[in-house]
């Protein structure tokens, strides 16, 4: 690129050059190392030739030495192709094309973005209709547990007052048993003297049965000695009757 500006204002200083030598005495070749101050009756404005101001012929030349163009003049003076537009034009295409791909990649990240936005939206109102449904569940368990508390007090107060009422009734009845039962036993005393009299005087004659109807028998002692009537112990050798 300084090349081609340094190229460009050679070519201006030869025009500048050929112009000078129209009005001047003929002169040799430019001498190589030396060098040709241009000057222009007017001042520079702006690099910019399409504003107001820099669109005039003192920016047209000067913009034109300093700033690249399509086309520029060659040490020949030959109006040739600028190729490094053709350079940057290929960058540029390079460019794009990653531009457009990050924008693709954008555009598909903002969508997953506003999925996602959309998910966790709906994921929100998920979670606030849960939590809705579970603070009335929980009114309601509420609600449910303190009418059974009431429910469960009024059950055993009555099951209390009713179990105090069968109590009292119990020990009343048994009260009215004891004083029956001490009544009954008070009538039967005597009664129980005449019955215990009764069986020990039955007692007694089945002892005097016993003794007026004495089996008889007969056996052999192992003494050899025979043993008869009631007896049950050898009289010679005092041995028990054998069973």
């Amino acid at each position: 690129m300084r090349i081609r500006r340094l190229a460009a204002a050679a070519a201006t200083v030869a025009a500048g050059a050929l112009v000078l030598s129209a009005c001047a005495a003929p002169q040799s070749e430019i001498v190589e190392g030396s060098s040709l101050s241009v000057a222009w009756n007017q001042p520079f404005y702006s690099v910019n030739q399409w504003s107001q101001s820099g669109n005039n012929l003192v920016n047209a030349n000067i913009g034109y030495l300093i700033n690249d163009q399509i086309t520029f003049y060659d040490k020949a003076l030959n109006l040739v192709n600028n190729k490094s537009f053709g350079t940057y034009d290929e960058d540029m295409r390079r460019y794009i094309e990653r531009f457009e791909s990050w924008a693709e990649t954008h555009r598909q990240m903002k969508k997953v973005i506003d999925d996602f936005e959309r998910i966790a939206e709906r994921l929100g109102r998920r979670i606030n209709e849960v939590a809705e449904m579970q603070r009335l569940s929980e009114g309601r368990f509420r609600q449910e547990w303190n009418d059974w508390i009431a429910d469960d007090q009024k059950r055993w107060k009555q099951f209390t007052l009713t179990n105090d009422e069968a109590w009292r009734n119990h020990d009343k009845q048994l009260d009215l048993f004891r004083q029956s039962v001490e009544a009954v036993q008070a009538a039967l005393d005597p009664l129980k003297n005449s019955i215990d009299r009764m069986w020990q005087l039955e007692r007694a004659r089945a002892l005097l049965h016993d003794l007026q109807h004495v089996p008889q028998r007969r056996w052999l002692c192992a003494c050899g000695e025979m043993v008869e009537g009631g007896f049950e112990q050898c009289w010679n050798c005092a041995a028990l009757m054998p069973r």
